[in-house]
């Protein structure tokens, strides 16, 4: 993944630490996921919220083919603290087996819910990813544990395990030439829904933060 980044931007030589993790939603899990910032976890936790650090670049692999039952990566250009009255403007990314998609790491970003009741039988039935977050700042690693917590170094049964999962293989029969792909945008992707919200009663939105009480909710809601 380095030297595509570094085709993409030079400044990428001077990166220091490459964050991973990897996502897996099964048939049931078509909700997508949350709406979220990618943040250095502990330091927002010693911290007590009170200071937020993002990678210089997040980036997603996709390990699967697209499938109607599980939704797209949602990236917005919505920043911790830069809620406005504004509707911002996003971008949506579908999979592709081995489509890499890098975007700036202090971007609003999610996956959207599916559409499990368009799936047809030959469609794939997970939905696999992984993501690297990549750092110019000296974080602090920790020894590995498990289970695995974040900014954890290579090791323990977990990290043993991924070497029987024959991923080279599947990797190496989908192996292609790079080719860049200029993903439009569209604005707006707020927009505020009159009368949803009760003086009196307030109401949780639903999962995923799809909805919010108000602008400045998930700001809020970074150290929850």
């Amino acid at each position: 993944m380095r030297p595509t980044l570094e085709e993409l931007m030079p400044q990428a030589k001077h990166f220091t630490v490459a964050e991973w993790w990897v996502h897996q939603r099964a048939g049931d899990q078509w909700h997508g996921h949350p709406l979220h910032f990618d943040t250095n976890e502990q330091l927002l936790r010693d911290s007590f919220g009170t200071s937020v650090e993002h990678p210089a670049v997040s980036s997603v692999v996709y390990l699967c083919q697209d499938t109607p039952r599980f939704g797209p990566t949602l990236v917005t250009d919505q920043r911790h603290g830069g809620a406005t009255l504004g509707g911002g403007s996003g971008a949506l990314v579908r999979p592709r087996m081995g489509r890499q998609l890098f975007f700036d790491g202090g971007y609003l970003h999610g996956v959207m819910p599916g559409k499990p009741w368009m799936e047809e039988p030959h469609h794939p039935g997970r939905r696999l990813t992984l993501m690297v977050g990549w750092w110019t700042t000296p974080i602090p690693t920790s020894p590995a544990t498990d289970p695995p917590r974040p900014l954890m170094e290579g090791g323990g049964r977990w990290h043993r395990e991924l070497g029987g999962a024959g991923v080279a293989a599947s990797a190496a029969a989908y192996a292609v030439e790079a080719v860049e792909v200029k993903i439009p945008s569209t604005s707006p992707i707020w927009t505020d829904v009159p009368g949803s919200v009760s003086s009196d009663i307030m109401v949780d939105p639903p999962y995923g933060r799809f909805f919010l009480r108000s602008r400045q909710q998930i700001d809020e809601d970074l150290f929850n």
